[in-house]
């Protein structure tokens, strides 16, 4: 696997969470997400926003919004693969 990011802040009220990549993301990407206990899940992607604009495709380096389909809390670890 693969680290994508770390979600450093996430917005319960819209369900958004905000990610530094480190890797690059694709919306189609099958990703896994680690909680800080540890616990393992693999949410689908809804979206990738930058600014308002939504995207398919963020590059290494970005800070992104991402939707998905399950609650990610702050902390937790994202990866592709």
């Amino acid at each position: 696997m693969l680290k994508v990011g770390t979600v450093s802040k996430y917005y319960e009220k819209t369900g958004v969470s905000i990610v530094t990549l480190i890797s690059d993301l694709s919306i189609n990407d099958n990703i896994r997400v680690m909680d800080r206990l540890k616990d393992s899940i693999q949410p689908k992607i809804i979206f990738i926003q930058v600014g308002f604009k939504k995207i398919n495709f963020a590059p290494k380096g970005e800070t992104v919004a991402i939707k998905f389909d399950e609650q990610i809390k702050e902390g937790s670890e994202i990866f592709r693969g």
